[in-house]
């Protein structure tokens, strides 16, 4: 039921909704991570996770090398899983390449591509909710 609500909520507000949705995801990360006493640079990649390379993301208030690298490590992680788990190495490659730069740190990216089998060797292997 909750999940149809949601939807309802999106068609009704449009795309804006789910932007403030998302800058609210990153406030209310951070301010749990204050509950929990988490030192100053956790706080501050939970406070920046959607923030993308080109300035676009969310809240919007940092680009480049001002992300904290825990953040666009984590990001580039998130969508690179999901990419392979859907598609394989090359659809997650083809995905960086694409995004590099523009959500993604095009350092971390390089990186990642250098030696993707590498990367991703054994990831299908992993049970949900094990390391």
């Amino acid at each position: 039921m909750h999940r149809v609500r949601v939807a309802f909520d999106c068609a009704v507000s449009g795309r804006k909704e789910p932007d403030g949705m998302i800058a609210g995801h990153a406030r209310l990360a951070r301010r749990l991570g204050t509950e929990l006493r988490l030192p100053d640079a956790a706080l501050d990649a939970l406070g920046s996770s959607y923030e993308m390379w080109n300035g676009k993301g969310y809240p919007g208030e940092l680009a480049g090398a001002d992300i904290p690298i825990a953040s666009r490590i984590a990001q580039l992680a998130e969508f690179m899983e999901v990419a392979h788990r859907t598609g394989g190495v090359a659809s997650a490659v083809d995905i960086a390449h694409r995004r590099s730069g523009k959500q993604f740190d095009p350092r971390l990216v390089d990186v990642m591509c250098a030696d993707s089998e590498k990367v991703f060797h054994g990831l299908d292997e992993s049970e949900p909710g094990t390391p």
